[in-house]
């Protein structure tokens, strides 16, 4: 697993691409794979949304196995410290949300809200 540092702005959902990164292994999604593209979405942005959803679905339930539950409690902490780079943009007013999302100390919850509310999650 590579050790390479991710670094977020705040700024979107997108940032979270950058799980890539510590990935073990990172879903190669196309846009034939998926389907219809929601309405709001642009196919880019529903193939990459898939993609971290995925990746983070893949990390979720394998406790029997040490490197994967490494690897999540690892993504897991990236997307609390991109939580927390969201709710620093005060102005937003969703930023409470952001800070309570990542203040959730259930790995497994925390995967659950942001694949459920991930194309939300900007500033």
């Amino acid at each position: 697993m590579s050790k390479k540092r991710i670094v977020f702005k705040g700024w979107d959902w997108t940032e979270l691409l950058q799980l890539e990164k510590i990935a073990t292994k990172w879903p190669k999604l196309k846009l034939q794979d998926l389907g219809a593209v929601p309405v709001g979405l642009t196919e880019e942005d529903f193939v990459q949304a898939e993609t971290i959803k995925r990746y983070l679905g893949s990390i979720m339930w394998d406790d029997q196995n040490k490197k994967i539950k490494k690897e999540r409690e690892r993504a897991c902490k990236y997307v609390r410290k991109f939580l927390v780079a969201l709710a620093s943009h005060k102005k937003d007013t969703a930023a409470p949300i952001y800070a309570g999302m990542a203040k959730v100390k259930s790995d497994f919850t925390l995967i659950q809200w942001v694949s459920m509310t991930l194309e939300s999650l900007w500033t």
